[in-house]
């Protein structure tokens, strides 16, 4: 699958703002920062995650987990 017709200036932005991100990031950022659609958004972030490593096949050992809530009520 080819890659969406997305400028050199668009992809350096998405470079920055996915590294400097403390939480992680989402395509909806992207899009919403980038002002392109939701699929270029998406394919956009898989494609840096996957040639800088930081896909989630690759976590292994321990992993740091901030502000998660494991739980809820019985019923659910």
């Amino acid at each position: 699958m080819l890659a969406p017709n997305i400028g050199y200036q668009k992809w350096a932005i998405a470079i920055a703002l996915i590294a400097t991100s403390l939480k992680g990031f989402f395509s909806v950022n992207l899009r919403r920062d980038l002002e392109i659609t939701q699929k270029s958004a998406w394919h956009l972030l898989h494609r840096i995650l996957k040639a800088s490593g930081l896909s989630s096949k690759h976590l292994k050992g321990e992993i740091e987990a901030y502000e998660t809530y494991i739980g809820g009520k019985k019923g659910n």
